[in-house]
């Protein structure tokens, strides 16, 4: 070993970042109870046309995770007025020798949709129907 050698260095921590480089941010720590109707503002206002999410998530003081699982909440539920709908398997059909009732209306598009009403039908809900089904 030369004498003109020195470990002094040698068991100096090293630095990964200047103190100048680090960003700290520091939020107050709450838990907070949010309404359906605050998580689905602050979702909006993220979704808004030129909105920055991150600026949004600190100006409420929720977590990016937080901000994403509210998104897809709101995006996966059912607007306001609707109700979740379920298409189940079509049931077994009737024999073909049992007589359809008297009061039914069976309607086949083009694109081979079979409608089928039995009973009294109002005029209007089932004018509605098939300007939906464009037949």
């Amino acid at each position: 070993m030369d004498e003109d050698q020195s470990y002094e260095r040698s068991y100096e921590p090293l630095v990964s970042a200047h103190k100048s480089d680090v960003v700290l941010e520091i939020r107050p720590v709450r838990k907070r109870a949010w309404t359906a109707s605050e998580k689905l503002g602050v979702v909006r206002e993220g979704l808004a046309p030129g909105a920055v999410p991150v600026e949004v998530m600190r100006r409420h003081g929720i977590s990016s995770s937080q901000f994403y699982t509210w998104r897809k909440q709101a995006l996966t539920a059912p607007p306001p007025g609707f109700a979740a709908v379920q298409i189940a398997a079509p049931a077994a059909r009737a024999p073909v020798s049992a007589a359809p009732p008297a009061n039914r209306i069976e309607i086949v598009t083009a694109a081979g949709t079979t409608l089928r009403i039995d009973g009294a039908v109002d005029a209007r809900v089932l004018s509605a129907v098939l300007k939906a089904l464009r037949v």
